[in-house]
C-alpha cells in the first residue's frame, strides 16, 4: 500500500467523528495528530504552536481526543502510539470494500457538453429580472460546496437555480461543471434511498451499504467529478420538524449536510427550500465553503412579468404587486383569474378588495403557520391585528413583556426567514405582515380553513 498522507488521515478521522455524531477536529487536535503521525513528542508539537505547552496538549487535548477517537473508530482504546496504525487499517478496509466499484471509473460523455444526468429543471420561459441574484448565485457556485436558497413558496428559488444551471457551460474553464443532477425531494425520501440513487448513477454497487458507506462513495465521486447537484423542495423533509429538531423524522440529513460542506470535494450542492437550513448558515459563519441566501419578491421587475399576461390598467399594477409581495407564482395565478373573470381589468379586481391565491400556495403557507411555535403564532396574530401598521422590535417587546427578549428575537428571526413576516431595512427595523399571511393567520386562529379560492381582506 502507498504511504498514507496525513491530510487523508485527518479527513478520514473527521469522517468517523461525523458518523459517530461527534464534532470535527479543532486546530489543537489536528496539531496533535500531525505530530503523532510523525512520531513527535508533545514538547515538539507544542513548539510549533502559539501559547500552548506540552502539558496542556497531553492532559487536556490528548486525553479527550483519544477517548473521542475510541468511540468514533469503535475500538477499545486509542493512544498516541496506536493512532496511525488504526487509521492505516481503516484505509485498507475502505479500499478493499471499494475495489469493485473503483475498478471501472465512471466517465461522462462530454460530446454533448454540459448535461443533466437525472431530473428536469423547471422551465424559465417566463423568467424576468433577478440580475443581482443571478450574479450572486453564479459567483457562489464557483467557490462553495453547498448553497441554500431560502424563500416563500412560488418566489422563484427553483427558477433561479435552473436559470443559473443553464449558464454553467459559459463559466471559465476552471469553474466548469461536467454535469447537473436535479432532484426534487418533494416525496420525502430517506437519506439511504437518495444516496443509493445518486451513487448508482456512477455504476457503484449499493446493496447492503449503510449511510456512512454510501456517503463515502458519493464524496469519492464528487472528488473525481465536478457536478452541480440541485435538491429542490427540501422543506418536504422538515414536515415533522420542531425547534429542537429541525429535520423532523429525517435527522440523518443533518450529518449529511455537515459532511458535504466540511469534507473536501469539487462539486456544489444547491438546496432550494421554504424552510431555513441551519447547518448551512452555521457552517458559513464558521468559515466553511457554504452560503445561504434569502430570495425576495421581484419588486419592479414584476411589471415586466405582468406585461406578458395581457392585463389592462398598468397604473394599478404596483398595488397588485404589493398585495402579492412580488411573488411570481402568485402574480401569474391571479393574472390568469383576472383575465378569466374580469376581462383582464386589474382595477375591477382590486375594487373587490379580495386576495386570490391558489390552493397549493395557500396550503403551504397555512402549513408553515400551523407548524410555528406558540410564541411565533402569537407574534403573527398581533401583527395581523395591527396590519397594515408596522411596529418596531421595541414595541413588540412591550406587547410580549412576559417573554424574554432572547426568545422573542428567535421567534422574529424564524418567522422572517420563512417569509411569514416582513422586516424593513430601516433602523430600527419595522415589522409587518402581508395581506395574504394576515388573512391566513386570522383563519388559523379561528381553526377555520376557507373552502374558497378567494379570501376577502375585510372578512
Amino acid at each position: 500500500m502507498a504511504p498514507v498522507d496525513i491530510k487523508d488521515a485527518l479527513q478520514l478521522t473527521n469522517t468517523y467523528l461525523f458518523d459517530s455524531g461527534d464534532t470535527p477536529l479543532n486546530e489543537d487536535e489536528k496539531a496533535v495528530l500531525r505530530g503523532t503521525w510523525q512520531k513527535e513528542t508533545f514538547k515538539q508539537i507544542a513548539e510549533k504552536l502559539d501559547d500552548v505547552d506540552a502539558d496542556h496538549l497531553r492532559t487536556c487535548v490528548g486525553r479527550r481526543l483519544w477517548l473521542r477517537l475510541a468511540v468514533a473508530l469503535n475500538v477499545k482504546e486509542v493512544t498516541k502510539h496506536t493512532y496511525r496504525k488504526l487509521i492505516e487499517e481503516k484505509i485498507i478496509q475502505d479500499s478493499a470494500s471499494k475495489s469493485d466499484e473503483n475498478s471501472t471509473e465512471y466517465r461522462f460523455d462530454k460530446s454533448d457538453g454540459f448535461s443533466v444526468l437525472i431530473g428536469q429543471p423547471p422551465s424559465v420561459n417566463s423568467f424576468v429580472g433577478r440580475g443581482p441574484e443571478i450574479a450572486m448565485l453564479s459567483a457562489a457556485i464557483k467557490e462553495n460546496q453547498c448553497i441554500s436558497l431560502i424563500g416563500a413558496p412560488g418566489i422563484g428559488k427553483s427558477a433561479l437555480a435552473s436559470k443559473v444551471s443553464q449558464m454553467c457551460p459559459k463559466l471559465p474553464e476552471q469553474f466548469k461543471f461536467e454535469a447537473c443532477i436535479w432532484k426534487s425531494l418533494n416525496y420525502g425520501p430517506s437519506l439511504t434511498e437518495l444516496l443509493a440513487e445518486l451513487v448508482s448513477l456512477f455504476g457503484i454497487t449499493v446493496s447492503d451499504k449503510d449511510i456512512p458507506q454510501l456517503t463515502n462513495d458519493l464524496l469519492q465521486c464528487l472528488r473525481k467529478h465536478r457536478l452541480l447537484i440541485v435538491f429542490d423542495s427540501v422543506e418536504a423533509l422538515m414536515k415533522e420538524a420542531s425547534r429542537s429538531n429541525p429535520w423532523g423524522h429525517h435527522t440523518e440529513y443533518r450529518s449529511f449536510v455537515h459532511r458535504i460542506i466540511e469534507e473536501q470535494h469539487r462539486s456544489c450542492f444547491i438546496f432550494c427550500s421554504q424552510e431555513p437550513i441551519r447547518e448551512v448558515k452555521s457552517l458559513q459563519n464558521n468559515g466553511f465553503a457554504a452560503r445561504s441566501f434569502k430570495i425576495e419578491g421581484l419588486g419592479k421587475d414584476a411589471i415586466e412579468l405582468l406585461k406578458h399576461t395581457g392585463l389592462k390598467n398598468e397604473s394599478v399594477w404596483k398595488q397588485l404587486i404589493a398585495d402579492y409581495q412580488g411573488n411570481p407564482y402568485a402574480l401569474l395565478e391571479v393574472a390568469e383569474k383576472i383575465n378569466d373573470f374580469f376581462g383582464g381589468d386589474a382595477s375591477e379586481f382590486l375594487e373587490l378588495n379580495t386576495i386570490r391565491v391558489d390552493d397549493p400556495f395557500t396550503e403551504t403557507l397555512l402549513d408553515q403557520i400551523c407548524r410555528s411555535s406558540y410564541l411565533e403564532q402569537d407574534v403573527l396574530a398581533n401583527l395581523a391585528k395591527m396590519s397594515p401598521k408596522s411596529i418596531d422590535f421595541k414595541e413588540l417587546c412591550g406587547i410580549f413583556s412576559n417573554h424574554s427578549r432572547s426568545d422573542l428575537m428567535t421567534a422574529v428571526t424564524r418567522l422572517e426567514s420563512r417569509s411569514l413576516i416582513n422586516k424593513s431595512s430601516d433602523q430600527p427595523f419595522q415589522l409587518s405582515i402581508s395581506k395574504i399571511v394576515k388573512k391566513l393567520v386570522m383563519l388559523n386562529a379561528k381553526s377555520t380553513v376557507s373552502q374558497s379560492d378567494s379570501i376577502p381582506l375585510t372578512a
